[in-house]
């Protein structure tokens, strides 16, 4: 069995890997005018073909995924390698600038409501299918909790990336989009799974979904017209949040959630290690450490 940190360079290995072939689906995810940002609804191989697109060409990084769960034991692992590997295709589909500017707006976002829901419900059943097949299943995604814990662990999530991306994202760049949703996640969760230890693993990586709905519904609802929506968008004053795409929540999102799920439960592991060494060891060393 490798080291943990053996793991962890291995589970990043796997997620480049997984995430060089899934960005082959870039290209006939694109839009039919060439124009930067990736959304189902406008790929040029339709919509039905850019869902089997994007499935077919995540078939390797489900396998890699799996490989990751399965070697950690851990589904936080195996949803790191799908979110960092979705971002590839992501990153290389750009900005939401080609969106906004063939989108019938605002009433265009109920359809990229449509596609975060899907890809979502993609994530969840992967995620499922990695935690009930992989070698020593994940015990975090297993069992109850009671569900106040979980809406409340899901609600720091949201809250806490709410605020950080709203600060991190100031522009339509997909670096700064990605990297902006990536980070505030990671904080997120970590300070979700902190406050809440009952909190468990597979709700958590569903806030992204809930902060890429909010987001397009404040769009939605804020901008009654096509032309007051752009301007706002050149102007800057649009939420930051609503200048990603499901695409971007779905891989961003999902591997900062990952990421902050991890580092969380690395540290509480390692304060309860220290309680244990502290209380078996002798009063004398105990008092001089």
């Amino acid at each position: 069995m490798p080291s943990p940190f053996h793991q962890r360079v291995l589970v990043l290995l796997l997620a480049l890997v997984a995430g060089l072939i899934w960005s082959l689906a870039a290209g006939p995810l694109e839009a039919v005018d060439a124009a930067p940002g990736i959304s189902l609804f406008s790929a040029r191989v339709g919509f039905v073909g850019g869902v089997a697109v994007l499935l077919l060409a995540g078939l390797p990084a489900l396998g890699l995924a799996w490989l990751a769960g399965a070697m950690t034991r851990s589904l936080r692992s195996a949803a790191f390698v799908l979110g960092t590997a979705l971002a590839f295709p992501a990153g290389h589909g750009g900005s939401m600038d080609g969106w906004f500017w063939r989108a019938s707006l605002p009433g265009s976002y109920i359809l990229l409501m449509l596609e975060i829901i899907l890809l979502f419900a993609g994530i969840v059943v992967a995620t499922m299918l990695i935690a009930r097949t992989a070698s020593g299943r994940d015990r975090l995604s297993a069992g109850r909790a009671p569900a106040g814990a979980q809406a409340a662990g899901v609600a720091i999530c949201v809250v806490v990336a709410a605020l950080l991306a709203s600060v991190l994202i100031q522009s339509r760049e997909v670096s700064q989009v990605l990297v902006g949703l990536g980070l505030a996640f990671a904080v997120g969760a970590g300070v979700a799974q902190s406050v809440v230890p009952a909190a468990r693993t597979l709700p958590l990586l569903l806030a992204p979904l809930v902060l890429g709905l909010v987001a397009y519904i404040y769009s939605l609802v804020s901008f009654p017209d096509h032309d007051g929506l752009l301007a706002a968008v050149y102007t800057s004053a649009i939420w930051g949040p609503a200048l990603a795409l499901p695409i971007h929540y779905a891989s961003a999102g999902l591997a900062g959630c990952a990421l902050g799920l991890g580092i969380a439960r690395a540290a509480q592991a390692s304060a309860i290690t220290a309680g244990h060494d502290a209380a078996d060891a002798p009063a004398g060393q105990a008092e001089t450490r």
